[in-house]
């Protein structure tokens, strides 16, 4: 699940802003490629909600790192709003991304907002899913009770 809504995410972005920025996942290196976009897992959960089904919720944090001007300059401000509202527009008009893989995760929710590096949309995805449970056992679970009278 981690792995598709990963995919699910960089297919939406890549979508809403065209033009092949790298991707940075987890970590940065110390040579980056910018304008780019960094993603971060910021939390996850399990809950059951039904005999068989489970339902899987992730939170993601984008960020948009810009080109920086040379020393000690500051962003383009305009271009860290464009793709902010990029960005906030992909999410709005496709409430369900699908995964590379075929999983489907709903928006639950985002939010967002700017620094001092860049702007960041946090972005919290859910699924529900039926786990495998390794098949039929091969003794049968409940046998026939015979019980006497008392």
């Amino acid at each position: 699940m981690y792995r598709s809504s990963l995919e699910a995410m960089k297919a939406t972005i890549r979508q809403a802003v065209p033009g092949g920025l790298p991707f940075y996942v987890e970590a940065l290196p110390g040579e980056l490629s910018l304008p780019a976009f960094y993603l971060e897992h910021m939390a996850s959960s399990a809950e059951t909600v039904g005999v068989s089904t489970v339902r899987f919720q992730i939170q993601w944090q984008v960020m948009y790192l810009p080109e920086m001007p040379a020393a000690g300059g500051v962003p383009d401000g305009l271009a860290q709003l464009a793709a902010a509202d990029q960005l906030r527009e992909a999410f709005m008009r496709e409430p369900v991304l699908t995964a590379p893989d075929g999983t489907l995760f709903q928006v639950e929710a985002f939010s967002g907002g700017t620094g001092e590096t860049g702007m960041f949309l946090a972005v919290t995805l859910s699924a529900q899913y039926i786990p495998s449970f390794g098949g039929e056992p091969e003794e049968p679970l409940m046998q026939e009770l015979h019980w006497r009278g008392l």
